[in-house]
C-alpha cells in the first residue's frame, strides 16, 4: 500500500497500520467493528507522534498537517457512527476500502512532503558538520612533528 518514506518512525508506524488491514477480506463481519476500533486507536496515536516529531524538527506546514490529521480523525469518528447502524456490506466497504484509502492518500501526499523536508534537513545538517578526524589520523600527524 505505502512506499517507504525514509523516516523510520513514519515507515514503522505506517507499516503497522497497513498490517492491520492485511486480512480484512477474510474476517467475519462481526470482527470488522473491532478492527476499525483498533485501527482508529492506532491512527490517533500515530498522528500525535508524527505531530510531535514534526514540531521537534520545526517542519513547515505543521499547522496544516495537524489540521489535516484533525479532519482525518473527524472522518474516522463519523465512520464509527456510520458503522454502528450500517449493513455488513457497508461496514466491510468502510473498514476494508475507504479507511485504508483515506490513510494511504494522506501518506502519499502530506506525509511524503514532510518526509522530503526531513530528508533535506538531515542532508543539510550533515553538510554543516565538519568531518571528524579518525583517531589514527590524528595520532599519525602528531607523531610527525
Amino acid at each position: 500500500m505505502h512506499e517507504r518514506l525514509g523516516v523510520p518512525l513514519m515507515d514503522r508506524e505506517h507499516a503497522a497500520i497497513e498490517r492491520l488491514f492485511a486480512d480484512v477480506e477474510s474476517l467475519p463481519d462481526e470482527a470488522l467493528p473491532d478492527l476499525f476500533d483498533k485501527a482508529a486507536r492506532e491512527l490517533r496515536g500515530h498522528c500525535a507522534r508524527e505531530e510531535a516529531m514534526m514540531a521537534k524538527a520545526r517542519a513547515p506546514r505543521l499547522l496544516l498537517h495537524m489540521d489535516l490529521h484533525a479532519r482525518l480523525l473527524a472522518e474516522v469518528e463519523q465512520m464509527r457512527k456510520d458503522i454502528e447502524t450500517a449493513p455488513p456490506a457497508t461496514v466491510r466497504e468502510l473498514v476494508g476500502t475507504v479507511l485504508p484509502l483515506m490513510i494511504s492518500n494522506h501518506v502519499a501526499t502530506e506525509d511524503l512532503a514532510t518526509a522530503r523536508f526531513l530528508a533535506h534537513q538531515r542532508k543539510s545538517a550533515a553538510a554543516d558538520d565538519p568531518p571528524k578526524p579518525s583517531a589514527g589520523a590524528g595520532a599519525s600527524r602528531r607523531g610527525r612533528g
